[in-house]
């Protein structure tokens, strides 16, 4: 029995010593966390109101429309009237309360909320006419204080018959080279044209005025005291032995309508009551906002 036992140590010895050696474990590395340190508690402080910004000098202050320039007036008018800027030049610019929407401006067709609206009393002169113009704060609305009567700049078209009634009615009512006017109680109208009546030498190229514009020159020029009667040429109206027109009647020729670069229409005209009572001159008719006006003559005129 303890021979037994003696083996059996003998045999665990050996078998202990044949085992591979063991690695020793290396130990984990070490990971330092960085230190919390924790944020001391905020004070309680009064709230710091933020200084009041002084407003920059070129506003207004409440309530007042800013200050204009020149350019911007002539732009935002120009625009609205329907006027080339050149033409403006600026006067004045008031800034106003208007008592209105109209802009204190009578307007029959609108009805004017009344409210106080903030805007301008411009000035301005167009074309040397000074006119008056009340606008709101971004001249968005721009209202005149009496109709422009000014030289359109629309491409001109006409209708020969109210050119032709308009010089008619001058020389018959202005140009008659009386002293006052006339009571003639019939008028012959010359239906062919005749440029040379305007200026003494000018051909006459002569052109039949149209029918129908002869009816509506008639019916344009109804309420003058006299009868109008169309005839072919000027020798064809009676005259008395001193070649004055018969029974107090007079002659009035036409030439013909000739339009200029500058958007004007010339147009001679004349007048024959007798020997030594004549006259004739070339028309300038502008188109302005109330239609075609007689606005001077060019050119010479004649009187006899």
């Amino acid at each position: 029995m303890r021979t037994t036992t003696l083996l059996a140590l003998v045999l665990a010895v050996l078998l202990a010593a044949c085992a591979a050696p063991v690695e020793p474990v290396q130990p984990a590395a070490t990971v330092e966390l960085p230190t919390m340190t924790p944020a001391p508690l905020a004070t309680p402080t009064q709230a710091t109101e933020p200084a009041d910004t002084p407003p920059a000098e070129s506003e207004p202050p409440s309530g007042a429309p800013a200050p204009l320039s020149d350019e911007e007036v002539v732009k935002a008018l120009s625009d609205k009237l329907g006027v080339d800027p050149d033409q403006m030049t600026i006067v004045s610019v008031e800034p106003v309360d208007w008592p209105n929407s109209c802009l204190g401006v009578d307007t029959m067709e609108v009805m004017c909320a009344e409210v106080i609206t903030p805007g301008y009393r411009i000035v301005v002169e167009i074309d040397g006419q000074p006119v008056e113009v009340h606008t709101n704060a971004d001249l968005s609305v721009a209202l005149t204080t009496e109709p422009l009567d000014l030289p359109s700049t629309a491409p001109a078209s006409y209708d020969p018959a109210d050119i032709y009634a308009a010089a008619i009615r001058q020389v018959y009512t202005v140009d008659h080279t009386f002293g006052q006017p006339p009571n003639f109680p019939v008028v012959y109208l010359v239906r062919k044209t005749d440029d040379s009546v305007g200026a003494s030498g000018s051909p006459a190229n002569g052109q039949t005025i149209a029918p129908a514009d002869q009816e509506r020159i008639s019916t344009a020029l109804a309420d003058l005291p006299a009868e109008l009667i169309w005839v072919n040429s000027a020798e064809e109206a009676p005259r008395d032995a001193n070649d004055t027109v018969a029974d107090g009647g007079a002659i009035i020729t036409v030439g013909n309508i000739t339009p200029q670069d500058d958007g004007t229409l010339h147009l001679p005209a004349s007048i024959y009551i007798g020997m030594l009572a004549a006259g004739g001159q070339t028309y300038v008719l502008e188109n302005t906002t109330n239609g075609w006006r007689i606005t001077g003559t060019t050119g010479p005129a004649w009187i006899s």
